[in-house]
């Protein structure tokens, strides 16, 4: 009866260190997909900021035409100014734009290593958890194979006793 209860206890521990292992294989999983989004959405601001950089590049060969013909005079003076202001402006705010894409893209870096090191620290805390859960099936059959062996030896005196009795 003891080794019956004991073999129930151990059935469900070992029941709930399987749940265990289902759930933190689930949040691994999670991770991952975490992990997978925050690569895309790198991907993605990186792709936006070489548009942004292709279109810094252009606003910059703009200025520098605009300042050409600036330093050539004429009527269109006033123009060109006021067309240098605007796209001076504009490759401001790209700038700006830039450097928020380029903070954006570290912190995004960041967030990645950081999920990555919490998977890598789930998966190694799942595979000591499942190898504990293991060692202790494991010594929990050889007790139970050992309580089978005394209980045949047992039985056997048992058989042994109640034979020499009948001879009486």
């Amino acid at each position: 009866d003891h080794g019956e209860a004991d073999d129930r206890l151990l059935r469900s521990k070992l029941a709930s260190k399987e749940r265990e292992c289902e759930d933190l294989g689930k949040q691994k999983a999670t991770f991952a997909k975490e992990i997978s989004l925050a690569r895309e959405q790198l991907q993605q601001f990186k792709a936006q900021k070489e548009q942004l950089s292709r279109e810094l590049e252009l606003a910059r060969s703009v200025i520098e035409q605009r300042n050409e013909q600036v330093q050539q005079g004429g009527r269109q003076h006033e123009t060109v100014e006021t067309e240098l202001k605007l796209t001076q402006q504009k490759l401001a705010r790209e700038q700006a734009l830039v450097s928020d894409l380029k903070a954006d893209c570290s912190k995004q870096k960041a967030q990645i290593e950081a999920l990555s090191n919490d998977v890598e620290k789930e998966s190694r805390r799942a595979e000591a958890t499942i190898e504990q859960m293991m060692t202790n099936q494991n010594r929990a059959l050889k007790e139970s194979e050992d309580k089978g062996s005394r209980l045949l030896v047992v039985e056997a005196e048992k058989g042994k006793l109640l034979g020499r009795s009948e001879e009486r």
